[in-house]
């Protein structure tokens, strides 16, 4: 055929900073034409995005600034990082996968889903804007498709502004994809930074966060599975007070503080944050299911 154009649209789905103008070098193009002809290259911008109404981003915190401790705030910058790997309950043990961590725009090589506090560590320090890290793993509960969740503890001051918030990737353009996760389905993975912590003389309790989030719009339900016990077909449109009703209704749970804000780092995520008393210890973990979400890419974690 003769060809005579090529045109290829580029499209930043998430904000990426001020884009400067693309150029395009054609000086290693050439033609097969037998008369001779002129090859133009350009690049334009066709539409600019535009920014949620409330970009930028929350803080959310537990409810117990009456007693002056027990707070927890979550929100766009931190050191201390909570990083959970996530597939539909009860879908099958991951066996296999490795994925990526960026930090500030570097990143590591492949990490394997079951990788040890230890193997954490050892990817990030090998980042060049990392220079000290502690990681500690914690066991995830019997049915959740992968074995560790992680909270992750910068340490300093870091040289470029804010913390960055770690990002999870599998695949990425510029560089070799990691092996695929095999077992379980709808996997997702949750990047929770840990602002500030308040101790309590008489001990903190226990805080679980519950995240949905979506590029688009949310409806449908979800499913809470607590220990051997299930709390089915939850609306997203819950709101705190009822999160804690029917959470306290679970065995061996106890009085509940529950709290629930919107993160406008993603317009469509929502969180509740579930605080329990310092008297309950070793608390299950919260599985959730978002086989009933709707919404685009819908995951809950």
């Amino acid at each position: 055929d003769d060809l005579r154009e090529v045109r290829w649209l580029v499209t930043f789905n998430q904000w990426v900073g001020d884009v400067r103008d693309l150029s395009v070098a054609g000086t290693l193009l050439s033609s097969h034409s037998s008369s001779p002809s002129t090859i133009i290259t350009s690049a334009r911008e066709l539409v600019k995005g535009t920014l949620p109404t409330n970009y930028g981003f929350d803080y959310a915190f537990t409810s117990n600034y009456d007693h002056g401790c027990g707070v927890v705030t979550i929100g766009k910058s931190s050191s201390v990082q909570i990083l959970s790997l996530t597939a539909d309950f009860g879908s099958g043990d991951v066996v296999r996968g490795s994925y990526r961590l960026e930090f500030g725009g570097h990143f590591t090589e492949c990490i394997e889903f079951n990788a040890t506090a230890a193997n954490i560590r050892s990817a990030l320090l090998s980042l060049r804007n990392v220079f000290d890290v502690d990681v500690v793993q914690y066991s995830t509960r019997q049915g959740s498709s992968f074995p560790l969740e992680y909270k992750i503890m910068f340490k300093g001051e870091y040289q470029y502004g804010d913390w960055p918030i770690l990002v999870i990737h599998q695949a990425i353009a510029v560089i070799d994809s990691c092996a695929e996760f095999i077992g379980g389905y709808n996997h997702a993975a949750f990047i929770l930074p840990i602002n500030e912590e308040t101790p309590c003389a008489e001990g903190n309790g226990g805080i679980q966060a519950i995240f949905v989030e979506a590029n688009s719009p949310l409806g449908g339900t979800f499913d809470i599975h607590y220990s051997q016990e299930a709390i089915e077909s939850i609306p997203v449109t819950i709101d705190a007070d009822e999160m804690k009703t029917k959470l306290e209704l679970l065995s061996g749970i106890g009085n509940l503080t529950v709290s629930k804000h919107l993160l406008s780092e993603n317009a469509y995520s929502v969180a509740w944050l579930v605080t329990f008393e310092p008297s309950q210890e070793n608390v299950d973990m919260f599985v959730v299911s978002d086989k009933k979400l709707t919404g685009d890419q819908a995951s809950v974690g």
